[in-house]
């Protein structure tokens, strides 16, 4: 094998595993933490989320919205491919939740009443 043929091939796969690796990253190996309960005046959004390929991906989103103080319940389906979210409106917003899944790497859709 010609140097030039063995250099490019290399450069093929080094650019290939990088960006391979941040998507396997993405999707977390976590367990998912578990939810807390909310009280009956807690309110209930329905949020669309393009992205997801797997249960590792909601994982992903579920933790990410627990983390948000004023988050309940994160129900997040890789099947439907939403999350139904219980939060406290006093201390949280639903463009905050949006912006929770943004960070983690997928593409919310707008809240709905739930």
């Amino acid at each position: 094998m010609r140097l030039s043929n063995l250099l490019a091939a290399t450069a093929f796969a080094a650019t290939s595993l990088t960006a391979v690796v941040p998507a396997a990253l993405a999707c977390g190996d976590d367990a998912a933490a578990p939810n807390k309960a909310a009280p009956a005046d807690a309110k209930k959004v329905k949020i669309a989320i393009a992205g997801m390929s797997c249960g590792g991906c909601a994982t992903a989103i579920h933790n990410a919205l627990l983390k948000i103080d004023g988050v309940f319940v994160a129900d997040v389906t890789f099947e439907s491919g939403n999350a139904v979210v219980a939060f406290d409106p006093k201390k949280v917003t639903p463009d905050a939740l949006v912006q929770a899944i943004q960070a983690a790497g997928y593409k919310p859709g707008k809240p709905t009443d739930a």
